[in-house]
């Protein structure tokens, strides 16, 4: 499970997933859904926090977090960390049950990103069951364009159903730049961000 910053007002956003409603702020529905899953107590959690370049806000976002999760009963125990540390359990497959703040990076489109985060044949995976793995490989091999942007936009609802990560700020990050350099379209996709992908 993995936390990222998120969101859009893109120049450019990716349509397929437009639509996907974003998950909605109700903790008393969060309870209830704890009890039905059989922790009407809530349970405890562990969160690693970290900081990154950018990214340094990252250890407060995690403090925020935490206490929201607080807030409907999860025990929450926050263990300050460094980007090293998570990398090398990520890649020696070690960081299975494993919940971290992380900020990630844009991408141009859809496939590339999925490439990244649900092929369990890469390094960075970070969220794979059978039917992830079947639904990701379909709408990779697939070549109808048509048929590929179906099963791109169902692979996105399963997703978000899925709760394959945890989505939760759109943080802006400062350029510094000359005169000597004109305007540039920025590209702030993260396409895995499903349930936040919002109309600029």
């Amino acid at each position: 499970l993995k936390g990222e910053a998120v969101s859009t007002g893109a120049d450019a956003p990716v349509p397929l997933w437009m639509d996907i409603p974003p998950y909605p702020y109700d903790p008393a529905k969060a309870k209830q859904l704890l009890a039905q899953a059989g922790y009407p107590k809530g349970f405890p959690l562990t969160l690693n926090t970290l900081a990154m370049t950018p990214g340094a806000q990252l250890p407060i976002v995690g403090e925020a977090v935490a206490m929201y999760w607080k807030a409907i009963g999860i025990d929450v125990k926050i263990v300050p960390t460094e980007w090293g540390t998570v990398r090398s359990e990520i890649i020696g497959g070690k960081a299975t049950d494993y919940l971290w703040i992380f900020r990630n990076l844009p991408f141009f489109d859809s496939i590339q990103a999925m490439d990244l985060d649900y092929d369990v044949k890469g390094v960075f995976c970070t969220y794979g069951t059978p039917e992830s793995v079947d639904k990701y490989t379909k709408a990779k091999m697939e070549l109808d364009p048509a048929k590929r942007d179906q099963l791109i936009k169902e692979f996105g609802l399963f997703a978000k159903e899925e709760a394959s990560m945890v989505f939760l700020v759109f943080a802006n990050q400062p350029y510094g730049v000359s005169k000597k350099v004109g305007n540039w379209p920025t590209i702030r996709i993260r396409p895995s961000n499903i349930d936040m992908i919002t109309h600029p």
